[in-house]
C-alpha cells in the first residue's frame, strides 16, 4: 500500500484509518468498464475491501455531483457495495435506503467492518452476537480531523458516550470508574538524568545482561536527535534457565523506568484472555483487563506508555482462548492502536505500551509471536559474579524487603559470608535469600559493651562493628534489647 501515490492527502487519512482499524485495503487495483449517457468508460474505485466485497469512494466536503456521482451509483446499481467517505470523516452506503452506516468490532474475532446494522452478522466468522460500535457514520471519524484535546485522548470520548448510555445501571458505575481512570490527555514516561544513572546501577548488578544492557543504552544515546525522551522499545524476550536473573531484573527494571504503571503477568497459571482483556460486561465480577489497568492514572492523566512483563510466556495454555490470541494484536503497533478491552467495549490506543517477555526455552513459543520480540538468551551467573555481584545486590534488596535495621549489620556483606552463602546455595540464585533468612539468626550476636543486638558480622568484625554498619548504629540498646538479653542461650556461635 505504501508504494503507492496518493491522489490527495484525504486518501492518505482515509489509508491510515483502515491500517489503524486492521481492515484489508487495496488502492486503484478495481476497474470496472461501464455505460455512461451512451459512452464507454472505465471507473476505478479509490480503494477495494476484497474480504467484505466493498468497494470505497473517496470525496471531500465539496458537492458530489457530475459524472463522480453518475459512475459510482452505476457501479452500484451494478452489484457493488460502495461506500462514500467523505473529508468530514463521516461514510455511509451508496444506492441503501437507509442512511445509517457504522464500523462494528466483532467480540468473537476481533475483526472491524463496515455495516448499515447494528445487528449484522460478522461477515468473517459469521458470529451473531451484539457487536461493539466502534464509529457511527453520521457522526464521522475524529481520528484525523482538526486537532482537539479530545482527540489526542486514549479513546474517542463520543464512542465511550454511546455505549455507557445502553449500559445497565448495575454496570455503569464500573464503566464510568474506568472511564476516569483513562480520560484526559495521556502523559508520556520519559528518560531522565536520575533514571538513567538508575538503570546504569541495576545493569551492574546484573553481569550476564551486557547484550540487554547495550540494547537500551543504544536507544538511550539516540535521545539527543529525538523530538522526545519517551521511553519506547520493541518488545524484548528475555530467555534463560531459572535463576539467571531475569525475571528479578524486569521487575527491577518495571519499578525504575514506569513506578506504579508496571505489571507481571504470571502466563503460567493459565491466564485466560479476560485477565489480560477484561472479562465481558454482564458476567458477575466483570472488569477491565491488565492492559488498560496499567495505563490508569494516579488521578491526573493516564499513562500512554507503561511497562508489562510477561512472565514464562512460553508455558502459555494453547488449548485455550488464551494469552497468545490476544498478543497477535497487543504486539503489533498497528493493531493495537485500536485494542478493545472486552469491558470497556471501547477502542483504546495501546500501541505505546512496552514489553517484557520471560520463558526458559523459546522453542514452545510459536513462531508468531517469537517474530514479534527482540531476543535475548541470558546465561547463567559464573562463580564470581555470584560471590562478588549477585549476593552483594539480593542482599542490598533483602535489607529493605525484610526490614532489617540497618544501624545492626554491614553495609557489605564479608568475603568469608558471601563464601558459605555460595557454597550452600549450589549456584542457585533462589536460595540466597533464605540463606540470609538463616544466616541473619545464625550470626546473631549480643555485643557486651553496647547491650546492642547485631548481626552478620564475622567474629573478626565484630571488634569495630560500629564503622562497618550500614547506618550509624545507636549508643544504647532499647528496653525491648534488654529484655531479650535474658535468655540468649538458644543463639548459635557460627
Amino acid at each position: 500500500m505504501d508504494n503507492y501515490d496518493f491522489r490527495s492527502s484525504l486518501e492518505v487519512n482515509w489509508h491510515e484509518e483502515l491500517e489503524k482499524l486492521g481492515i484489508e485495503h487495496q488502492y486503484e487495483t478495481l476497474k470496472v468498464s461501464m455505460k455512461i449517457d451512451g459512452v464507454e468508460t472505465t471507473y476505478t474505485p479509490d480503494f477495494v475491501l476484497p474480504a467484505q466485497g466493498l468497494v470505497i469512494e473517496v470525496k471531500g466536503s465539496h458537492p458530489w455531483e457530475g459524472k463522480s456521482m453518475q459512475k459510482t451509483r452505476m457501479l452500484a446499481k451494478m452489484g457493488y457495495s460502495v461506500l462514500k467517505c467523505t473529508g468530514e470523516g463521516k461514510f455511509n452506503f451508496i444506492g441503501n435506503e437507509s442512511s445509517s452506516c457504522f464500523i462494528l468490532k466483532c467480540p468473537a474475532c476481533s475483526r472491524h467492518f463496515f455495516s448499515c446494522s447494528l445487528d449484522e452478522t460478522c461477515p468473517f466468522c459469521s458470529d451473531d452476537t451484539v457487536k461493539d460500535l466502534v464509529y457511527d457514520g453520521s457522526e464521522g471519524i475524529s481520528a484525523w480531523r482538526t486537532r482537539k484535546e479530545l482527540d489526542r485522548w486514549l479513546f474517542d470520548k463520543e464512542a465511550f458516550d454511546r455505549i455507557h448510555n445502553t449500559l445497565r445501571s448495575e454496570s455503569r458505575d464500573a464503566h464510568q470508574n474506568v472511564y476516569e481512570k483513562l480520560c484526559g490527555v495521556p502523559q508520556m514516561l520519559s528518560y531522565s538524568y536520575d533514571l538513567i544513572e538508575k538503570l546504569k546501577s541495576l545493569f551492574r548488578k546484573y553481569p550476564n545482561m551486557k547484550e540487554v544492557e547495550r540494547f537500551f543504552f543504544s536507544i538511550i544515546d539516540t535521545l539527543p536527535v529525538r523530538k522526545d525522551q519517551t521511553i519506547s522499545f520493541p518488545p524484548i524476550l528475555l530467555e534463560g534457565s531459572p535463576g539467571c536473573g531475569k525475571t528479578s531484573f524486569a521487575m527491577e527494571f518495571g519499578k525504575i523506568v514506569a513506578e506504579k504503571n508496571h505489571r507481571k503477568i504470571e502466563l503460567s497459571n493459565g491466564v485466560v484472555n479476560f485477565a489480560i482483556a477484561g472479562s465481558e460486561r454482564g458476567f458477575n465480577n466483570s472488569e477491565t483487563g491488565i492492559i488498560l489497568k496499567t495505563m490508569f492514572s494516579d488521578g491526573f492523566s493516564p499513562v500512554k506508555n507503561p511497562l508489562i512483563i510477561l512472565d514464562e510466556i512460553d508455558k502459555c495454555q494453547k488449548d485455550t482462548y488464551a494469552s497468545e490470541s490476544v498478543f497477535h494484536t497487543l504486539l503489533e503497533k498497528r493493531s493495537a492502536k485500536v485494542f478493545t478491552d472486552n469491558f470497556f467495549g471501547i477502542p483504546v490506543d495501546a500501541s505505546k505500551v512496552n514489553y517484557i517477555g520471560l520463558c526458559n526455552d523459546s522453542t514452545r513459543i510459536s513462531r508468531s509471536i517469537m517474530d514479534r520480540f527482540k531476543h535475548f538468551y541470558i546465561r547463567d551467573y559464573t562463580r564470581k559474579e555470584l560471590r562478588d555481584t549477585v549476593i552483594p545486590g539480593i542482599y542490598e534488596n533483602w535489607l529493605h524487603d525484610e526490614q532489617v535495621n540497618l544501624a545492626r549489620v554491614p553495609r557489605h556483606l564479608s568475603r568469608e559470608i558471601r563464601e558459605k552463602i555460595l557454597k550452600l546455595c549450589n549456584g542457585k540464585p533462589r536460595k540466597i535469600v533464605p540463606l540470609l533468612n538463616d544466616f541473619l539468626r545464625i550470626y546473631l550476636h549480643n555485643d557486651s559493651t553496647t547491650y546492642t543486638f547485631i548481626s552478620l558480622f564475622t567474629t573478626r568484625e565484630r571488634k569495630n562493628w560500629k564503622s562497618l554498619c550500614y547506618q550509624p548504629a545507636e549508643e544504647t540498646a532499647c528496653d525491648t534489647e534488654k529484655s531479650l538479653l535474658l535468655d540468649t542461650a538458644w543463639m548459635e556461635e557460627p
